[in-house]
């Protein structure tokens, strides 16, 4: 089985898409989470227990 062009198209679509979705749950978002909490006054220590029930 030969994959076409379009094919490869939406392989390297799905990839990249797959892969911004994933950097951004778990490195970027995160980060934010605890700068926000800390701005509203929450300890480091409750935003990280706080992340973790999320």
């Amino acid at each position: 089985m030969r994959i076409n062009k379009q094919q490869w198209q939406w392989i390297f679509y799905d990839w990249a898409n797959s892969g911004y979705g994933i950097l951004v749950v778990t490195a970027v978002l995160p980060v934010y989470f605890k700068a926000v909490a800390e701005q509203a006054g929450i300890s480091a220590a409750n935003s990280t227990a706080y992340w973790g029930l999320c």
